[in-house]
């Protein structure tokens, strides 16, 4: 007869039981759990759940694994704001290129005004990225600023 402690006999058996049990993601996940939750439980859920999965985001608390990463997003008018910009430093891009081409075929001679147009190009598209940055940057600072409320 044992006279160790049988809390702690029960703790090590599951422990034991546990240490056999490697859960490793699936990703063909074709059963489906429900539970209920209180009204504030659900609203606590949703807050911490803000950005990802509800799912993913139990599954992760459950089975110990890395929490997914929060999905910033970025408001309307500045996702448009920053397609336009991607536009508009493509356009520069090719015209760069086209001038570069052209100046290699000897269809265009590499003047002053060429050099300065393409000075002026590489100076526009350098204002874009650091635009379309800053856009990001806005994004991410506004998701902080959430995420400490």
């Amino acid at each position: 007869m044992s006279t160790a402690n049988p809390l702690s006999q029960l703790r090590d058996a599951i422990k034991a039981q546990l240490a056999g049990v490697n859960i490793i993601p699936d990703p063909s996940r074709d059963i489906t759990i429900t539970f209920r939750v209180s009204h504030a439980e659900k609203l606590r859920l949703e807050s911490r759940c803000e950005g990802i999965l509800q799912s993913d985001y139990i599954r992760a608390r459950l089975f110990d694994y890395a929490l997914p990463r929060r999905k910033t997003v970025m408001p309307v008018a500045n996702r448009e704001v920053r397609y336009h910009l991607k536009q508009i430093a493509a356009n520069i891009n090719q015209q760069s290129l086209d001038i570069n081409q052209a100046v290699k075929q000897g269809l265009q001679p590499l003047n002053k005004d060429v050099k300065a147009y393409s000075q002026k190009l590489k100076a526009v598209e350098v204002l874009i990225k650091e635009l379309r940055k800053q856009l990001d940057l806005t994004t991410l600072s506004s998701d902080s600023q959430d995420d400490a409320k």
